[in-house]
C-alpha cells in the first residue's frame, strides 16, 4: 500500500474542477447508521473502525492530501472494510482519490505500478483516445449525473464507465483498463 499522491490528469487546468474537501466524516457516519443493521461480528469490526477515526478527530475535518501520509493504518483500515480480506494487494488494483478530482492518494501496489513509473514515479504515458472537448463534457455529464442521484434520487441515465488506455512497456501494445468508481 502506497501513500503517494499523483495526479491522475496534470495536463487538465485544476479550475475546471469543483471545489472539494477530503474529509472521512461521510464514512464513519455510514459505518455508525450500518452497526445497528449487521452481524454481532461486523458490528465488532466497525466499532473498532470508529473508534480509531475518533481517536483522531483531524480526520473527520477537511484535511491535506499531503497529511494522509501520517495516516497509513486507518488508510488500511479503510481498505479492509471495502476489500476482500483475502485480496492479493499485489494484484488487486485499487485507489482512493480526491471527490470529483483525479488526485490519488493512496492505493494498492498494483495500482500505482500500474499507473506510475516503479523507479520514477512518473505516470506513464496515457494513450488519448478522447479530445479534450470530450473529456470536459464527459466529466460535467459525470458530476450532473452524481448530483441528480445523491440529491433527487434521480437515476443517471450517462454512462459513468471511464476506461483508460496506457501503452505496455514490454510489449508496446495498447492495454485498456475500465474504471469502476465507487461514490
Amino acid at each position: 500500500m502506497q501513500t503517494s499522491i499523483i495526479n491522475m490528469a496534470p495536463t487538465v487546468v485544476q479550475e475546471e474542477f469543483p471545489q472539494t474537501v477530503l474529509t472521512f466524516k461521510p464514512f464513519i457516519n455510514f459505518l455508525k447508521n450500518r452497526h445497528d443493521e449487521t452481524s454481532v461480528h461486523k458490528n465488532r469490526f466497525f466499532s473498532f473502525v470508529i473508534e480509531q477515526f475518533e481517536k483522531n478527530p483531524e480526520l473527520l475535518k477537511p484535511i491535506a492530501p499531503e497529511k494522509i501520509k501520517d495516516y497509513p493504518d486507518h488508510m488500511q483500515l479503510i481498505y479492509s472494510m471495502v476489500s476482500p480480506v483475502i485480496e492479493d494487494e499485489e494484484k488487486h488494483r485499487w485507489a482512493l482519490c480526491l471527490p470529483l478530482k483525479p488526485l490519488v492518494f493512496y492505493g494498492t501496489n498494483a495500482y500505482f505500478n500500474l499507473v506510475s513509473d516503479v523507479a520514477t514515479g512518473v505516470l506513464r504515458k496515457s494513450i488519448a483516445t478522447k479530445s479534450p472537448e470530450e473529456v470536459k463534457r464527459s466529466r460535467h455529464e459525470f458530476i450532473y449525473s452524481l448530483i441528480l442521484e445523491k440529491l433527487y434520487n434521480i437515476p443517471s441515465f450517462f454512462s459513468r464507465d471511464i476506461v483508460h488506455s496506457l501503452e505496455d512497456d514490454e510489449t508496446g501494445l495498447t492495454k485498456y483498463f475500465k474504471l469502476n468508481l465507487d461514490v
